[in-house]
C-alpha cells in the first residue's frame, strides 16, 4: 500500500502516477501553491524512481488513439517519422553565437520600445481556462488538452525568496514543461538553481519544430530532453 501525498490515506497505488489515493486529490494537489515542505515531500518520493512502463504505456496508448483517427496519408507521414521520436533534438540546427547576440540585442530594443511583451490567450485543460504567453504556448497548450495530458500551471519557490513559475506542470507524471524559443545567459543560471534545490524534472521545448512534432503526435513528452541533459547542473 502506498500513502496518499494529499491526505495521507493508504491506497492502491493503481491511480495515475500512483501518488494519490482519488482524483479529488490529484485536483487539489495541482490547485495548492507549492511550498518547500510540498516539493520536499515529493522529492523524496520520487528519488532515484523514474516513470514506470505503465505510466509510459499510458501516454502512449493515449497518442495511438488520436493518430488512429488520421487519414492513410497521415499515418504513413508518421511512420516515415518514427526515428525523430529517438533523436527528436537532431532535427534543427542550433543558433549560433553571433544570431543569440542579434537576438538579444533585438530583444533589448523591443523591452525599451514599451510595447506590450507577448499575446495572451486563455486555452482549456480539461477543467478550467488558464491564461498562457504566446502562441507557442498556446499550441502546446491546446496539444496537451487533446492528448488528455493534465496539465496546470503553478508557482516553485526557490532560493528562499525566489519564486519560478514553469510554463507547464503535467502533475500525474511530476513533469515540468519550459517553453523558450532561445535560452539566455540568465536563463540558464536561473533554471540551474531552481532545478539543483528543488530536484524537479524539468523538460525543454526550445524550437518550432519540437513544437511541430509534439502536436502532430510523432513525439511525446517522455522524449522531451531534461534541462540538465543540455546546460548541465
Amino acid at each position: 500500500m502506498k500513502t496518499c501525498l494529499v491526505c495521507g490515506n493508504p491506497h492502491d497505488g493503481t491511480l495515475g502516477s500512483g501518488k494519490f489515493c482519488s482524483k479529488s486529490c490529484i485536483g487539489k494537489f495541482a490547485s495548492l501553491s507549492r511550498t518547500r515542505e510540498t516539493l520536499d515531500k515529493i522529492n523524496t518520493a520520487n528519488t532515484g524512481k523514474h516513470h514506470s512502463n505503465e505510466s509510459k504505456e499510458k501516454i502512449r496508448n493515449s497518442l495511438k488513439n488520436t493518430i488512429s483517427n488520421f487519414s492513410d496519408e497521415k499515418k504513413e507521414e508518421v511512420r516515415k517519422n518514427h526515428s525523430l521520436t529517438h533523436a527528436p533534438h537532431k532535427s534543427y540546427v542550433k543558433w549560433s553565437e553571433s544570431s543569440c547576440k542579434a537576438q538579444s540585442l533585438r530583444r533589448s530594443e523591443f523591452i525599451n520600445s514599451g510595447k506590450a511583451h507577448c499575446d495572451y490567450y486563455s486555452v482549456w485543460n480539461g477543467k478550467k481556462f488558464i491564461k498562457v504567453q504566446g502562441t507557442w504556448e498556446k499550441r502546446i497548450a491546446e496539444a496537451l488538452t487533446r492528448f488528455k495530458i493534465n496539465w496546470e500551471r503553478i508557482i516553485i519557490p526557490y532560493a528562499k525568496t525566489h519564486h519560478y513559475t514553469p510554463d507547464f506542470y503535467l502533475y500525474e507524471h511530476n513533469m515540468y514543461l519550459e517553453i523558450k524559443g532561445w535560452m539566455s545567459p540568465s536563463n540558464i543560471i536561473k533554471y540551474k538553481k531552481v532545478v539543483n534545490e528543488t530536484g524537479i524534472m524539468l523538460k525543454l521545448i526550445d524550437s518550432i519544430q519540437l513544437i511541430k512534432l509534439f502536436e502532430e503526435g510523432k513525439i511525446t513528452i517522455f522524449d522531451l530532453q531534461n534541462f540538465e541533459e543540455q546546460y548541465g547542473t
